[in-house]
Parts: structure tokens; sequence; C-alpha cells
């Protein structure tokens, strides 16, 4: 089943997007509105705030009304997971049934914000705090804990030891550990919609530690010195091979650290680029980056350079605003192509002016947006996000274009949510149709629809008695029904041979043509007795076949039922009324029964499927001579119970720069 499934769709979605001859093609630029530029408006979203279902409504409500865009919501704070997952233990405080990962991603690209994971990579528990479950990682290998230069492994510290320590870590130069956290990334980003995956502590501890047995073996296969030796034997050492050697081994072994940090970073980039190349990854980071380096081998400049994180989220929290500039402006200038954004400590800042101060501070450092820590902290405190928020975000913008990023999903020259929001209405509708032709010539209607460029694509049906699979149709009725279509202006005429299912229609019966598929995890595949449901058990593209029998506006209002249910393609079966159904469809958006945002959301998705499928370039095809009437309501309307009216002074305070690696609320560092 699986196997038609896919080449099904495939082939349905090869009939999508192609240019044809005498077509007027709209390119669609970046959007930015009249006067304002890309920026990033961030809040990092600890996991206290995610236990509520009502609390995340909240939240994502407060951010869209103050022009905020996207979200870091922090799923994963200690080993444990606030979404649905085989891998980790699940926060025991969640309500039974309550997905806050699902429920903020559903809220949120409602209303256009993105959400990025956010995952503590390598501190994983917190001291004094009992492990509730054993799936969770440090019981399963407790083993995989860091090791000090006295062969101490953190599980071994007293609470003296731990005074500076934000909780266990685990040794980044462990396979293990690397493979644990590209298990952890790969199921969030396979079973969630989110548009970015966010590191944070992904570094050690400290200088003390990375001595870990197979560490010490590894550095001295390499180099033929133990590590440990320059702990414990630093002088003779230095005596036995120089000042200048004993400072260059000391440098490398620093620097084989550093790298084990950036391997973790690399499988995960190279994790997530395999299954959805378009969800950005990131990581928080020290702001100084030779500090980062030296103390905590978090070697970032490497990491932007090398294209394994796609922007880094400084985290400059100082309540001085010349520091935070100057902590921006050095990161911006070593940062090279890829962003910066900072990272402000809200959460210790009581006057809004004083936020809003350090954001026009890294504004003018040259940050690419900004990111408020945190939204908790700030959210209690009043009205004081809104305040900021009509200080320095008075219009809605959207999240900078990471061109590497289009790229890698066959989107040139913009994203797949910027083109959507500058189509019609009718377009949106008209990507979300599928037409399936059958008999020996287009009726009016489906040529009309053809014509003026509102469907998506064409299915062709055959009889499996006379169709060859790689012929162009052994089937002259299907022959002359593809010449129309391609007269029809929709088609390009070197679509040679067409691409036809055999037989009755059915996924089952498709033919396996071998066609090219890209797996998009962010569609939403809805089971329901209306809805036939075809699956492999993996794709995820919600694709509903109107139920035969259906026509004209009784067609319409099923399409209707089906997008409103999650429904992002729908399937008309021969005679359910193109032109009525898309008539249906115009009108219950117009009237506020469909919300346009849940159209912008899946013409997104579908752009999305037809760029990895080499089948849209940053611009769509239309016919015709503009955008048609606005629908009247349908005489049924009323029946059906749907509207039948139009759519409708304190300081700051003296709170120090938190210390780092702290992992108390609501104080955060990394």
């Amino acid at each position: 089943m699986g196997k038609y499934f896919l080449a099904a769709l495939g082939i349905i979605l090869a009939f999508w997007g192609w240019d044809s001859p005498g077509a007027r093609a709209v390119t669609y630029e970046v959007l930015t509105q009249p006067g304002s530029s890309p920026e990033l408006r961030a809040l990092w979203v600890t996991r206290w705030t995610l236990t509520d279902p009502e609390a995340v409504r909240n939240l994502v409500r407060r951010a869209a009304d103050s022009h905020f865009n996207a979200l870091f919501l922090q799923v994963n704070g200690q080993g444990e997971a606030y979404y649905r997952s085989e891998l980790l233990p699940r926060e025991q405080e969640l309500p039974p049934d309550f997905d806050p990962l699902q429920v903020a991603l559903d809220e949120a690209h409602a209303r256009g914000l993105e959400v990025h994971a956010w995952i503590n990579a390598l501190n994983v528990g917190s001291f004094g705090v009992p492990l509730s479950s054993e799936l969770h990682v440090l019981k399963r290998h407790p083993e995989w804990v860091v090791t000090d230069a006295r062969g101490k492994t953190i599980w071994q510290y007293d609470s003296r030891e731990r005074r500076n320590l934000a909780g266990y870590f685990l040794e980044p130069g462990y396979e293990g550990v690397r493979e644990y956290l590209q298990a952890v990334v790969a199921e969030l980003v396979r079973n969630y919609a989110v548009d970015g995956v966010h590191l944070d502590y992904i570094r050690y501890p400290g200088r003390q530690m990375g001595y870990s047995p197979e560490n010490r073996e590894a550095f001295r296969l390499a180099t033929g010195y133990d590590p440990v030796d320059l702990f414990r034997q630093g002088g003779q050492l230095q005596e036995q091979l120089g000042p200048e050697e004993f400072r260059a081994l000391k440098e490398e072994w620093d620097l084989w650290r550093s790298r084990q940090v950036t391997e973790v970073v690399r499988r995960v980039y190279q994790t997530v680029a395999a299954i959805r190349p378009q969800v950005k990854v990131s990581a928080a980071v020290f702001p100084d980056p030779v500090a980062a380096r030296a103390e905590y081998f978090q070697d970032w400049p490497t990491w932007l350079h090398e294209g394994i994180v796609d922007f880094v989220a400084l985290m400059a929290y100082s309540t001085d605003t010349e520091v935070v500039e100057r902590q921006v402006r050095a990161a911006v200038a070593v940062a090279g192509e890829r962003p910066v954004y900072a990272g402000i400590g809200a959460y210790q800042l009581l006057r809004p002016a004083s936020i809003v101060e350090k954001i026009e501070a890294a504004r003018r450092a040259g940050a690419s947006g900004v990111i408020l820590f945190d939204y908790r902290t700030v959210a209690a405190r009043g009205d004081l996000l809104e305040k900021v928020a009509q200080e320095t975000f008075s219009e809605k913008v959207q999240v900078p274009v990471l061109p590497w990023k289009s790229q890698r999903a066959g989107i040139p020259g913009g994203d797949a949510q910027q083109v959507v929001q500058q189509l019609s209405v009718e377009e949106k509708v008209g990507q979300m149709l599928l037409l399936t032709l059958e008999g020996p010539a287009l009726s009016p209607e489906q040529r009309s629809l053809l014509a003026q460029g509102w469907a998506s694509g064409v299915l062709l049906r055959g009889d499996p008695a006379r169709t060859a699979p790689g012929a162009e149709s052994a089937d002259p009725l299907l022959a002359r029904l593809a010449r129309d279509v391609r007269e029809a202006g929709f088609l390009s005429p070197s679509l040679v041979p067409p691409l036809l299912l055999r037989g009755p229609f059915t996924f089952g019966t498709a033919l396996d043509a071998g066609a090219r598929w890209y797996r998009p995890e962010g569609l939403t595949l809805l089971e329901g007795p209306a809805w036939p449901a075809f699956s492999d058990g993996d794709a995820t593209l919600a694709i509903r076949e109107l139920q035969d029998g259906l026509a004209g506006p009784e067609a319409g209002f099923a399409a209707v039922e089906a997008i409103a249910a999650g429904a992002d393609l729908l399937i008309l079966p021969p005679g359910a009324g193109g032109e009525e159904v898309h008539r249906v469809v115009l009108w219950a958006v117009r009237a506020g029964r469909l919300p346009l945002e849940r159209l912008d959301r899946s013409v997104e998705r579908i752009l999305e499927v037809k760029a990895h499928l080499g089948l849209w370039h940053g611009h769509l095809a239309a016919q015709g001579g503009g955008a048609a009437a606005p629908p009247a309501e349908p005489a049924e309307a009323g029946a059906r119970g749907m509207p039948t009216g139009a759519a409708k002074g304190e300081e700051d305070g003296a709170a120090a720069d938190p210390v780092p690696g702290q992992d108390v609320e609501p104080a955060r560092v990394d």
C-alpha cells in the first residue's frame, strides 16, 4: 500500500505548477511591509509555561498581538518531553492527553508565528531532583556523564563542587550521546511541523571537564600524550617539551574538546537536513566567542562559518546597554554571512524603556533580530510585554529569509510563507483543489477552471487494460483528454508522456511510475469516517477525495468541512462541479467560516512540496485576465447553519547577570 500511495501522490504533484505557453507568470519577491525590514522578534518560553493549555493559547495570543513573529519553546528541559515521544519520558506535570508542542504549533501557525523547538542538549538533569522515569537517559546510561581531570564523574560531586554547575551534563565525545541527540531531534522533526530546532546547553560545563577514559585514549592515540598529564604533570611536561610546544599541546587539547561539541552540532544539523531541510537549526551561545570557546569549548563562530547552524542567539543579558551593544557588535563582526540574534535579559529589567533601549542598541550593532528572555517572567509583570511592543514593534514584519535554507528547500528567491501572503484568495483556494478529469474531453466547467489558473492540478484516469506504463497513452480517449488539457494552457507541451492513474481512482491501484517524493512532515493526515484516508504510515499530506455522488454546492460544503478539519489538498471526483466547489470555498473564507490563516498554512505546505519536487521555482503561473468576481452566497448557506453575511515609572532591578549554566527559574543563561 505504501509504495502505491507515494507513487500516486507523486503523480498528482507532478501536474502542479508547470509554466504554460502564454501564461501570465507572476514572480513574488520577499515580502516586507512598506518602510519595514525583516527582523526576528522572538520570545524564549521556558517549560513552566507549557503545562497548561490555556496558558499556551494566551502566550500565542499575546505574542501575536504584540507583533512578535517567533517563539522558542523549551520542549525538552531536563531530558523530559513536553510533546509525545517514544524516546523521552513525558513531563509528569502535563495533564493527560495534552500535547503542549502541538497546541502551540496549531495556535502559532494560525497566527503566522514560527515555532522553534528549544532543547537542552547536553544538560539533562538538575542536582537534587530525582529521576522519576526509567526511560530517562541518566537512568539508561549513567556512564554517559562528564568526567573531570581527577577522574571524578559529575555524579560524585558534592554540594560545594556543584555550586557553579547547571546540573548533569552528558559527554559530547561519546558516540552514544551523539546518536541519542540525533534520535531525539529526528523524532521531533519527523513528528512535528516545527520551524526550527534550537540547541541550548550545547557545551561542556567548564574547563575541568572532558577527561573521560574514552576521550583520554582518543587524544593519546592522536598526539601521544594523555591529557590528564597536562593537569597532573604540567611542570614536568613543560620542562620536557619546552614552553612553546607545551602551550601548543594544551591548545590542541582544548581544540580537541571543542571539536567534540562541534561534532554534536554537525550531527544534529545533518539529521535535520536529511528529514526536513527547510527547518532552521540554531544555538544559544555565550556572547564573547573567545571566552565561549576557552571556558566551555563552545566554538560558535566555527559553527556559523561551517554552516552547521543557521543562526546563533547571543545571550547578551547584561543590564548595561553599552555592554549589550558592544557584545552584539563584536559577535556580528565574526559571524560572517549568517545572522546573529540578540538575546535580551528582559527578566531582570523592570522598565519597558530599558528593554527597548537594549533592543535598539542591538539593532544599531547589526543584530538581525532579538529574542527576549523570558516570556513567563515578563508576562507576570502586567502589560510590560505590550508596552515594549508599542515602543519598538509598531508594525508586523517578516522573519528574515535565510537564502541557504531556501535553496536547500528548492525555493530560490524567497520562502513559501512570504509567497503565500502575496497570493489572492482565489489563488490560494485554487492551490488546494485538484481536478479529477474523466471522459473524452474537458467539460466547459473544467476548461474554465484551468483557463483561469485556479485549479492546482489535474489527475487523469484510464482503463488499465489499455494503458501501458511508459507510453503516452494506449487509450485514445485519454490521449485526447491529455491534448485538451495541454490546449487549455495548463500543462507544458514538453510533459510527455502524461502521467496516468489506471482504473478506478484509488491510491491502491495507482500506477507505480517511480515518481520522486518528498515527505512533508509538517502536513497533517486526519482520519475520519467521511473522508477516506490513504497512508503508508509515514506520509502526512492531508488528502481528501470528495465522496462520489456529491455535486455542486453540496460538494462545496463538504470541501469546506474537510478544509476546516485539516485537509490541505482536495481531490474532486468527476461531476463534483469544480467551479461550484471553488465558489463555495471562497464564500466560506469571506464569510468567516474558514479562517484565511488556515488556507495560508495549507498553501505554504503545498508550495514546499512542489519546491522539493522541483515543480515550483519561486513563481506561480496563472491564466486569464485577473481575479474572479466575489462569489455569491450559496443558496444553501442558511440551511447549513453557516453565516450569510460578509466576512468580518519603575526602575531596573539590581539583579546581577546570571551565573553561567544556571537553570533555576526564572534566571537563564543558556
